[in-house]
C-alpha cells in the first residue's frame, strides 16, 4: 500500500472517506447500527468474505450497504501502490468493479447514483482519485486512477474483455428476462468465473 489503508469503521466515521454520508449526525441518521455492526464484523480490512447475498425487506438499506462494500473493496485496491502488478498482471491493466442491475438506465438512477453520491462527499475519492462531481459519467464508466474504474451496466456484455474484480448485482430478482431468478444467478455466475479465471491465484 501506499499507505495504511483504513478500517471499515475509519472509511464509515472519518469524513475523509464516507463519513460525511454515513456517520450518524444532527442532519442524518447515517447508518443503522445493525449494519454497522454487520459492516466491521463481516467486510473489515483482512475480511475473507468474498461472496455475500444481502436480502430482506424493502428500504431496509441493502442497496446502500451493497454500494458501500464495493467502494471500500476498490478503496483498498486503489491504495496498493500497483494493483496491476499485485494481482500478476501487465503494469497499467485496468481493473474493475462493476455494479449491475435490471436495466442500464436503472443502475444509474439507483446504486451508481448512490455510488456518485458517496465519491462526491470523500475527500478521498475527489482529492486522490480526481473523481469529477461535475461530471456527468454517461457511458457509466469513472475512472478513479491507479488503473482502477467504476462502471454500471445490466448485461453480461457490459464486462466482457474487462478484468473484474468486484461486482455488485442489485435487484437481482427483479431482472425482466423469463425466469428472472435463474437469469440473475447466470448472469453473477459468469462474473464470478471471470473473477476467479483472473484473479484466483
Amino acid at each position: 500500500y501506499v499507505r495504511r489503508p483504513p478500517t471499515m469503521e475509519e472509511f464509515l466515521n472519518d469524513d475523509y472517506w464516507l463519513g460525511q454520508r454515513t456517520r450518524p449526525s444532527s442532519e442524518s441518521e447515517g447508518v443503522y447500527p445493525g449494519w454497522t455492526e454487520i459492516l466491521t464484523r463481516d467486510f473489515n480490512l483482512g475480511s475473507q468474505v468474498h461472496n455475500t447475498v444481502i436480502s430482506g425487506s424493502l428500504g431496509i438499506g441493502k442497496s446502500f450497504i451493497g454500494c458501500i462494500i464495493l467502494l471500500y473493496r476498490l478503496a483498498l485496491a486503489r491504495l496498493l501502490r500497483s494493483p496491476s502488478t499485485q494481482f500478476g498482471m501487465t503494469k497499467g491493466s485496468g481493473i474493475y468493479y462493476s455494479i449491475l442491475s435490471i436495466t442500464r438506465a436503472a443502475v444509474r438512477e439507483t446504486v451508481f447514483s448512490d455510488a456518485i453520491g458517496f465519491m462526491s462527499h470523500s475527500p478521498f475519492f475527489l482529492e486522490e482519485c480526481n473523481f469529477d462531481p461535475e461530471k456527468k459519467y454517461s457511458d457509466s464508466l469513472v475512472p478513479l486512477g491507479n488503473s482502477i474504474y467504476l462502471n454500471a451496466g445490466s448485461k453480461n456484455w457490459h464486462v466482457i474483455g474487462k478484468n473484474m474484480m468486484g461486482v455488485f448485482l442489485d435487484e437481482g430478482n427483479f431482472r425482466l428476462e423469463k425466469n428472472p431468478n435463474v437469469q440473475a444467478y447466470k448472469l453473477y455466475s459468469n462474473v464470478r468465473a471471470r473473477i476467479s479465471n483472473r484473479f484466483q491465484r
